[in-house]
């Protein structure tokens, strides 16, 4: 988890300088891997479309009342996978691999739904080369 704080002027920079340095020493080995959104052993149970409709009235400045509703949708494989947005072609597991933020594994325990789901999902870019020393 990378936590982001802001900091005072005089020393961001060699904060940031810091964990540039830091992100460039960092080796992946073979068996490191990507994000793969895979359920485990025993995930899963559910399948199709389940919504939640939540209803709200509320006083407006008139006089009269204002009412208010969201929906909220989750789509459930049988193998631990689910998603927020609907694919476009049905299929789960290959909408999760391009959408991974709408996605999310899930097991039925105890009677009750444990689900995962990313956080945050955002792609860094690589840090530019630095300048070479300049001949005097």
């Amino acid at each position: 988890m990378l936590l982001t704080l802001p900091l005072e002027r005089e020393s961001e920079t060699p904060l940031r300088e810091a964990v540039e340095a830091l992100m460039r020493t960092c080796r992946p080995s073979q068996a490191d891997r990507g994000l793969v959104l895979a359920p485990t052993s025993g995930d899963g149970g559910l399948e199709g479309l389940y919504a939640r409709t939540e209803t709200r009235l509320r006083p407006n400045a008139f006089g009269g009342m204002d009412s208010t509703a969201q929906q909220d949708t989750l789509l459930f494989d049988k193998a631990g996978l689910f998603t927020t947005a609907l694919p476009r072609d049905g299929a789960i597991a290959d909408h999760c691999r391009v959408a991974v933020e709408t996605c999310g594994t899930y097991a039925l325990r105890g009677g009750w739904l444990s689900a995962n789901r990313v956080a945050s999902v955002s792609q860094v870019a690589p840090a530019p080369p630095s300048p070479a020393p300049r001949a005097a």
